[in-house]
């Protein structure tokens, strides 16, 4: 199964439900600068408005092509007209292309089968370096200055949440539900069991403690 993740920067996703073509799911999420972006497996596909409340889509495209953990997504820039000018700047800010506005879940389902994503095997990065912490996604390990960290899958999981949201405070709800556990019923303070282990794993790899404990509020990793 090929999944392509769509990032929307649209008010609402309730008419924006998954959809399935053959071997190919195509799911649909909020993206906001001030979320945290989930561990998903897959393609992602950003439509970005070329207006927004807090910053403009030009702005947001440069963001995301800039971070090392979605640098080689794909990006669509939503514009309100169909303007030359328009189209140069979207280009030089890095989006592989523009659609115009207003989007439906059909209009962007048409662009993604239409699209070379459904024959790739990832736009993701699958090498993600913070300093001196690496995760290698392909053979499922980490590394701390080099040396290996001994991670459970899940371990391993919770590190990428962190690194991929990294100096970004987390609940433990966004763990539970960054981790695709929301469906089971899960006490918070599980997480402070995961994040205990994987801090004792880092330690034991030579590392110090990057997660900082923010009082009622969760963790942070920083790097």
């Amino acid at each position: 199964m090929k999944y392509i993740n769509i990032f929307l920067t649209i008010p609402s996703l309730e008419d924006f439900g998954t959809f399935e073509h053959g071997a190919t799911t195509v799911r649909f999420y909020d993206y906001s600068v001030k979320k945290p972006k989930p561990v998903l497996e897959g393609v992602d596909w950003f439509f970005l408005d070329w207006v927004l409340e807090d910053l403009s889509g030009l702005e947001l495209c440069r963001r995301i092509r800039s971070s090392p953990q979605t640098c080689n997504s794909r990006i669509t820039i939503v514009l309100p007209e169909n303007n030359q000018s328009m189209r140069a700047r979207i280009l030089e800010a890095g989006a592989d292309d523009y659609i115009i506005g207003p989007i439906s879940r059909r209009s962007i389902i048409d662009r993604v089968l239409l699209s070379d994503v459904t024959k790739e095997t990832s736009y993701n990065a699958r090498v993600i370096n913070y300093g001196v912490l690496m995760i290698d996604l392909y053979a499922y390990r980490a590394f701390w200055a080099g040396r290996p960290i001994n991670l459970s899958t899940n371990d391993l999981k919770l590190l990428r949440y962190f690194a991929d949201n990294a100096n970004l405070a987390l609940s433990r709800r966004d763990l539970i539900e960054g981790l695709g556990k929301i469906d089971r019923d899960l006490d918070e303070r599980t997480v402070d069991v995961w994040v205990k282990r994987l801090r004792k794993a880092i330690k034991q790899a030579g590392g110090q403690n990057p997660i900082r404990t923010i009082r009622s509020v969760g963790y942070v990793l920083e790097i």
